[in-house]
């Protein structure tokens, strides 16, 4: 299912990809909330076009504090059409609330 949100921004759920619906700046941003204490290192990564353009990392202080969050943005130009998707490495438990956990775009410049 493809939907336009706003502002000329397409959501693909089932590739879980936005994508730009014109060209311009945009400002991409993506934040995680982890529940993980079995892991060393807690990283997600953004991409556009399947290139990785940003990551952010933090450690997992201990087994009893293994909640955090990793929050990364930048503006990017993107072509029209080009596709931002967000994807995780190491750990595999997140706190999935929409307060918590998100990504998106929106355009600054044309």
């Amino acid at each position: 299912m493809n939907k336009t949100v706003n502002g000329h921004v397409h959501f693909d759920a089932r590739r879980g990809t936005l994508a730009a619906g014109v060209s311009g700046f945009y400002y991409i941003y993506s934040q995680l909330y982890y529940f993980d204490g079995t892991t060393h290192i807690l990283t997600h990564y953004t991409f556009i076009n399947d290139v990785k353009v940003m990551g952010s990392a933090s450690s997992v202080v201990s087994t009893r504090r293994k909640y955090n969050t990793n929050y990364h943005g930048a503006v990017f130009f993107l072509n029209k059409g080009d596709r931002v998707a967000v994807k995780v490495s190491l750990s595999k438990k997140f706190h999935m609330n929409p307060a918590y956990s998100f990504f998106g775009l929106f355009l600054v410049h044309d």
